[in-house]
């Protein structure tokens, strides 16, 4: 005989209008529902002794519980780098914390009416009892420490999803949730099924349900992955199924387009699906298969003879006009050719689930597998189109970029002036005053800047400009920022003041009056914002990059000239007429012809913007960091930059390119600690700063270092190397591989070559290493770094390959 149904969940007492109207219908039919109001996020030791527990012991004897479904369950999208602690919580808690309380819950019952029912038996059962409840007291408490406190159950099934089987874009604390529940589930079961006389306990990996729940509204989204919804009675009669089989663990119910799937798939999914495409599909899938595959082939070869046959500039054109398409399909839009090409993805609308149909259409249509990832910062049509034109045109020139004049582009607004009014007293006494703003505080160099700024100043405000609906969500980015690297300390939030804002954005994108009143009080700017991708054009990063700069220039001098610390970059060396020659700090890098990359172009025109201003009267600093790497202890690194995945997939091959790749890189803590050292000091004015390191290191050595003794890993040519990176779609460098492709100028030089030794500029360090030195800074070495860089980099594996 079944028991009554206990309904459990936080809505319990007041549900919804429909909620409501069904628990009416239920017992119009003689099913009573007693209902648990109650969070299943407060975990085991909590819902051991709460309402839940006293709800299970008072149900009649004769209607003991029997069973439990378990299928609360809170979504918390979002991407794995702005994943914090109490994110994790949200989806961890109801669906892992709840299936272990509820289980937790039902022992402490069960104990307890043991216990009850023992009491009223004879003396000298009383003195069995004793023994009986010392047991049970040791197995009652907690759920996570019995073996298996729903052992009186005749089943125990847990709610799964498909975000465990096969992951699911944006959902990785969701996806967590559900495979810590089917690890619980498998616990209890031998080779998939239930142990001898104990109950059915089942995890089931559900598709997405027609109707109301977590896939409302995304139906189309999911139908264009492959991935389509369960009606509501094929699941219930699937589940009748499972539970007549009676087999226990793990299983999985889907309703998917599995042909569809598998050329979306990733390397990692491919084995997954493999078996279910074999036994599901009735036969037709290898002809499915080869006709996508032909429609594919069909599509990127015609596109490669328009391609060849379009006039200069015509080419990247015409891969946006696709691009345009595709997303106006994508966003439901009618006329796709009206979205702007340079605007950012994700400021258009553009989300996980529609990224992923995004990537999949461009897939049918080219052929090509879409790495949004290799963009960096936040990518646009047009830097994804220069991505795709690189890939179906490997041995074409640069994409055409006449007419640019750096020169030109390095000009102060004809409106700028310093002001006249003498400078605040704070920076000419070596000190920030009371308040800075600083720019790209979210960022990996960003965080340590700002620790060193609150650590070296206590009482310093600082003003933080975040790209951020509101100043709140701005200190959860800031704070979010600083945990990861382990820098944050209790009460920064005081010392903090956000300021919504856009680099890329006229005045930041705020109000006349709003940015006056920035200035107000500030004893300085640290300016350290940019947008970083390498295979973004100039156009697309000058927004920010360069317009970041002038609004910082024309903030510093609304009022009193505000003294400003600028974050440049080795990148201004690049110039032709700079290879393999040595620069000095005192240097006037004025050529600019030969500098290649977008980002490299922003550079360079930014800091002749600020130098500009210095020579105008403006107190202007500059700092020329080269490729930071990570923390010279902690050995934490900016996940996914250029140099991490350089080195880690390297590591990964076993290979190292033959040639004299100069590595120029530094340790993220150098950078902070002499930019916080040298900020703000009366005799930094006007100079700039080599922040490379004193004593660069080939690439293949630092390699060869990396790994137990010192032992070389296989050297071989370029195009083995760049072989092996396109073999291997797991690699760290796959995304990159156009990038390393890519040729650039008259000379037809990869960005490899173009950092040869004897070939990239020789810049000298010598007057900053004998300034910080003074200050107590040095840089470690390379043979101090390789320790922690091991760890980070190959993990408890370091010691080998």
């Amino acid at each position: 005989m079944w028991c009554a149904k206990l309904l459990v969940s936080r809505s319990a007492r007041s549900p919804s209008p429909e909620v409501k109207h069904r628990l009416e219908g239920l017992e119009a039919r003689g099913i009573r529902c007693q209902r648990v109001g109650l969070d299943l996020a407060a975990g085991p030791d909590a819902l051991a002794t709460t309402v839940l527990a006293d709800a299970i012991r008072a149900l009649p004897r004769d209607q003991p519980l029997r069973g439990l479904f378990h299928a609360a369950g809170v979504l918390e999208d979002g991407l794995v780098s702005g994943l914090t602690p109490g994110r994790m919580a949200a989806a961890l808690g109801p669906k892992l914390a709840g299936w272990q309380g509820v289980q937790a819950a039902i022992a402490q019952a069960q104990a307890s009416r043991e216990q009850a029912s023992q009491e009223h038996a004879s003396q000298e059962q009383a003195l069995q009892e004793n023994a009986a409840q010392g047991q049970a007291d040791q197995a009652a408490p907690s759920a996570i420490e019995a073996g298996d406190p729903c052992d009186g159950l005749d089943f125990s099934i847990a709610f799964s999803s498909l975000a465990s089987l096969l992951g699911s874009p944006g959902q990785a604390a969701y996806g967590a949730a559900n495979g810590g529940l089917d690890a619980l589930c498998r616990q209890g079961c031998a080779d998939g099924h239930a142990r001898d006389g104990k109950p059915l306990r089942l995890a089931i990996q559900w598709g997405p349900w027609e109707g109301a729940g977590m896939a409302e509204g995304k139906t189309r989204r999911l139908e264009g992955l492959g991935v389509g919804l369960l009606p509501a009675a094929g699941a219930f009669q699937a589940l009748d199924v499972l539970l007549e089989r009676g087999q226990g663990g793990v299983v999985a119910v889907l309703n998917n387009d599995w042909p569809r799937l598998w050329d979306q798939a990733n390397p990692r999914q491919r084995p997954v699906l493999g078996p279910l495409i074999q036994e599901g599909s009735g036969g037709t899938t290898a002809v499915d298969q080869a006709a996508a595959a032909a429609q594919a082939a069909a599509a990127r070869d015609d596109l490669l003879v328009r391609l060849a046959a379009a006039a200069p500039g015509e080419a990247l054109a015409l891969v946006t006009r696709l691009l345009q398409g595709r997303l106006g399909q994508v966003m439901g839009l009618a006329e796709g050719e009206a979205i702007d090409a340079g605007e950012s993805l994700f400021h258009l609308g553009l989300d996980s689930l529609m990224a992923v149909e995004f990537a999949a259409g461009l897939q049918a249509d080219l052929g090509l597998k879409v790495d949004f990832e290799a963009l960096g910062g936040d990518p646009s049509l047009e830097s994804l189109a220069e991505l795709l034109l690189a890939e179906l045109q490997p041995e074409g020139p640069t994409p055409s970029k006449t007419g640019l004049d750096l020169g030109a582009q390095a000009q102060l607004d004809p409106d700028w002036r310093r002001p006249d009014r003498l400078p605040l007293p704070g920076g000419s006494l070596g000190t920030p005053g009371e308040a800075i703003l600083l720019t790209g505080s979210t960022g990996f160099l960003g965080a340590y800047l700002l620790a060193g700024q609150l650590q070296r100043w206590p009482e310093l405000r600082v003003r933080a400009l975040v790209r951020c609906p509101s100043a709140l969500a701005g200190l959860d980015r800031i704070r979010t920022n600083l945990e990861r690297y382990g820098l944050w300390q209790p009460g920064w939030e005081q010392q903090l003041e956000v300021v919504p804002g856009d680099l890329a954005q006229p005045q930041f994108g705020l109000e006349p009056q709003a940015f006056a009143a920035l200035a107000t009080g500030l004893g300085g700017i640290l300016h350290n914002g940019a947008q970083l991708s390498q295979m973004a054009s100039y156009g697309q990063l000058a927004p920010a990059n360069v317009g970041g700069t002038r609004a910082v220039l024309r903030l510093a001098s609304l009022d009193r000239p505000l003294a400003v610390q600028f974050i440049s970059s080795v990148a201004v060396f690049e110039a032709r007429a700079y290879r393999n020659r040595p620069i000095l700090e005192s240097d006037d890098l004025a050529d600019w012809r030969g500098i290649h990359l977008g980002y490299s172009q922003t550079k360079w025109v930014s800091e002749r913007l600020v130098l500009a201003a210095g020579a105008a009267g403006l107190p202007v600093s500059f700092y020329r960091p080269p490729l930071i790497g990570g923390h010279s202890r902690s050995g934490a690194w900016h996940q996914d930059d250029l140099l991490q995945r350089l080195l880690k997939g390297c590591l990964e091959l076993g290979l190292a390119p033959d040639l004299a790749w100069e590595l120029d890189l530094v340790p993220v803590d150098y950078v902070a600690d002499a930019v916080t050292a040298l900020a703000w000091r009366p005799d930094a004015v006007g100079r700039a700063y080599h922040l490379h390191h004193p004593e660069p290191v080939m690439l293949k050595d630092l390699l060869a270092q990396l790994v137990e003794g010192g032992a070389a890993l296989e050297v071989v040519s370029m195009e083995r190397w760049l072989a092996a990176i396109e073999a291997d779609a797991t690699n760290p460098l796959y995304p990159l591989r156009a990038f390393f492709h890519q040729r650039w100028g008259d000379d037809q030089l990869t960005y490899p070559e173009l950092n040869q030794l004897g070939l990239r500029a020789r810049p000298s360090a010598a007057a900053t290493v004998a300034s910080l030195a003074a200050l107590g800074v040095h840089c470690p070495s390379f043979k101090q770094l390789i320790a922690p860089y091991g760890m980070a980099l190959l993990g408890a594996g370091a010691s080998s390959r």
